[in-house]
């Protein structure tokens, strides 16, 4: 199935609104209640669409691209610190602690773990955007679906 475009979307949101607020006064008993329901499942699921494109889409991004910068800055500084500590290492005079270069290490292999988890997380969060997109835009037109024969049903009556 096609995605709708926003120009329809934003057509049959007035179409929809207008109906729920204007016909409410109208219905008084029957359907009433499960129309307003309709018309709140519909708007929450447009609601959760624009939160999603507009605060956590571009939130959970920016988080994952300021972790990624701060491990590849404990990368770089890890590395330097094990070429300091290895080059110590060859001089006959002084010798850094084993622990010492042995802990560096691990925390150089610790960030490049991290860095390449996020840099995961962070693939992952824009290869399945357009999946999570759609699936909220499938919330919508459900929700719009049950509004529109609850509309009709309340027409025949």
């Amino acid at each position: 199935m096609k995605p709708r475009s926003s120009t329809y979307a934003a057509v049959f949101s007035l179409i929809v609104a207008s109906q729920c607020t204007i016909a409410a006064p109208a219905r008084a008993a029957g359907l009433s209640a499960a129309i307003d329901a309709a018309c709140r499942d519909v708007e929450i699921a447009e609601l959760e669409l624009r939160r999603y494109l507009v605060i956590d889409y571009p939130a959970r991004r920016t988080q994952l691209e300021s972790q990624i910068t701060i491990a590849h800055a404990e990368i770089q500084t890890n590395r330097r610190l094990v070429r300091e500590y290895e080059r110590m290492s060859r001089g006959k005079t002084s010798r850094p602690f084993l622990v010492t270069l042995a802990d560096a290490r691990l925390t150089l292999l610790a960030a490049e773990l991290r860095h390449h988890q996020l840099c995961q997380q962070k693939s992952n969060l824009e290869k399945f955007h357009g999946d999570q997109r759609r699936l909220y835009e499938l919330h919508i037109d459900a929700a719009r679906q049950r509004l529109e024969s609850l509309l009709k049903a309340e027409k025949r009556d």
